[in-house]
């Protein structure tokens, strides 16, 4: 069976009207239709269209390009017949990939009509098989300087506040009479003008989402769902955040568009032709101001802004307390950090802010003071510098002795590697010999497979020995040996007022639980390691 393999992209549009109509799907199927009616060799050989309409050629992830290749696979298809390369794609690397390599391998026959490239003839004819690369690398370069076209006139719509894309931010609409413009939807404004209220009034971004979830209020990819201005399969975010949450009210409160002006370029492309785009900068984004109706004036999105602002100052200068302990003291029965209380008369304490019942009983209610903590987990930082010294030193005898070993499988493994790279060699000498004619397509394939079965065993002894290498080096000498450098520079001073400082517990301390006034457990960073090297 012959697949006829038609594709038109989006990027087309850019062409002039002739050449577009040129690669139209209609033109080339007409084209290829033609083509298999002209040979005689193709006479009662049945045909089927693989058609991609509107993907580029720079993505082999299409498909109906998917289908053809499952039906090569079965071996349903075995000729492939396409208008020219550019219609097959546009990466060369990829393209040259499945004509040179797994097309022949599948005995494949690929025929390129307007290029005239028939596979059966290139492997005798060397300049058809220079031009069939040369063509795939101009396609190549001609779809990125297409793709920075599209980008640039893009850019150029943004900078006179053309809206694009397909959907519009919560809050607005698609203009009928202009759709790169944008309309207030009088429903959804509703919602944006109460939230700045809300947040006029002293309300934080937590309250003002309690109160939408409250009054059950629709979260805005809910509503643009139900209205069917996004779907499930294009949506920007994820539907199962059913109810609003403070990032959302942020993300709102601080989007200038709700107060008239246009914000272009907000992502951009890492590369021509990638799927990928990243955030970009504030100061690379295209800001026109008043550049449509507003939700809110001015003053009221500046207020907002102002009050959403101080209140996460207030709330910043209430964590600043610094503590040695911070972060690190855990609720031995419901596992969360025990909250820090400062007292200027008398000593400070942590206690658990829960006291929830949980499987082990209730939280801990009792306060543990802090200058008492600090003296245990000191003691244990002592104790716990003791056990690096003693499994650095012992790390260091290991070392020793095993070096020498360790440079006999150095050698071992270099020797499989100059062996993997002659097999690689001879790999390329039977392609050239069967692209030559200097052996047949059975014989290619038999050496060939011989030769990537050489390699795969040595691949295989290879990694056994980089496994016997990696075990004379201990897994934990780094580690270790970190622990030591930090242990030599922050050696805590018993003279010293505050002999446990922060920097001492974030070296060595992962957390330090309690469990009641009698019972807790310092919980040290390697200490299995540690454990592990001693034992040895």
């Amino acid at each position: 069976m012959i697949g006829l393999y038609i594709r038109l992209s989006h990027a087309d549009v850019d062409l002039s009207e002739e050449k577009l109509e040129s690669n139209s799907v209609q033109n080339q199927k007409k084209l290829l239709h033609g083509f298999v009616k002209s040979r005689q060799e193709f006479a009662n050989v049945e045909c089927e269209e693989f058609v991609d309409d509107g993907y580029s050629g720079t993505d082999f992830n299409r498909p109906a390009f998917g289908e053809l290749l499952e039906k090569i696979k079965s071996r349903e298809i075995n000729t492939v017949i396409v208008k020219d390369f550019s219609r097959f794609g546009r990466d060369y690397i990829e393209s040259g990939e499945y004509i040179e390599k797994l097309f022949p391998i599948l005995g494949v026959r690929f025929i390129a009509v307007n290029d005239g490239y028939d596979s059966n003839t290139s492997e005798r004819n060397d300049n058809q098989n220079f031009e069939m690369v040369v063509k795939n690398i101009v396609n190549s370069f001609y779809s990125k300087d297409i793709s920075l076209k599209i980008a640039s006139a893009d850019k150029m719509r943004q900078k006179n506040a053309m809206y694009l894309g397909g959907h519009r931010i919560y809050g607005f609409l698609k203009d009928p009479k202009d759709k790169h413009k944008v309309i207030v939807d009088p429903v959804a404004s509703l919602v944006i003008r109460k939230i700045f209220e809300l947040a006029c009034d002293g309300k934080t971004t937590t309250q003002i989402a309690n109160a939408l979830n409250e009054e059950k209020v629709i979260t805005p990819s809910q509503y643009l769902t139900q209205n069917k201005t996004v779907s499930g399969k294009n949506k920007a975010w994820d539907l199962k955040n059913i109810s609003w949450d403070r990032s959302m009210i942020y993300h709102i409160l601080e989007n200038r568009e709700y107060k008239g002006d246009y914000v272009g370029r907000k992502t951009k492309r890492t590369s021509p032709c990638s799927k990928k785009s990243v955030p970009t900068k504030k100061e690379e984004q295209i800001i026109i101001e008043h550049a449509h109706e507003a939700i809110v004036t001015d003053e009221e999105f500046e207020l907002a802004n102002q009050v959403i602002t101080k209140l996460n100052k207030h709330k910043n200068t209430k964590d600043e307390i610094a503590y040695p302990l911070k972060g690190k003291v855990r609720c031995g029965n419901c596992n969360h950090v025990m909250r820090y209380y400062s007292r200027s008369k008398t000593d400070n304490y942590f206690s658990c802010g829960y006291n929830k019942p949980s499987d082990t009983g209730e939280c801990c209610k009792d306060p543990i003071s802090e200058s008492v903590l600090s003296d245990i987990v000191y003691r244990g930082v002592v104790r716990y510098l003791e056990l690096i010294d003693s499994a650095d030193e012992k790390l260091q005898k290991i070392e020793q002795n095993n070096k020498k070993a360790g440079m006999d499988f150095s050698k071992q493994i270099e020797c499989v590697d100059n062996k993997i790279q002659k097999l690689q060699n001879d790999k390329i000498h039977l392609y050239e010999d069967y692209a030559k004619d200097r052996s047949n397509r059975e014989e290619y394939i038999n050496r060939r497979s011989d030769v990537e079965r050489q390699i795969h065993d040595l691949l295989a002894e290879k990694e056994v020995l980089n496994h016997k290498l990696s075990s004379y080096k201990s897994e934990n000498y780094t580690q270790i040996s970190s622990l030591k450098q930090a242990k030599d520079t922050l050696k805590p001073s018993e003279n010293s007022d505050q002999p446990l400082t922060r920097e001492m517990i974030e070296a060595f301390i992962d957390s330090v639980v309690i469990y009641d006034d009698t019972k807790l457990e310092i919980k040290f960073k390697f200490a299995d390691e540690i454990a592990e090297v001693l034992k040895v």
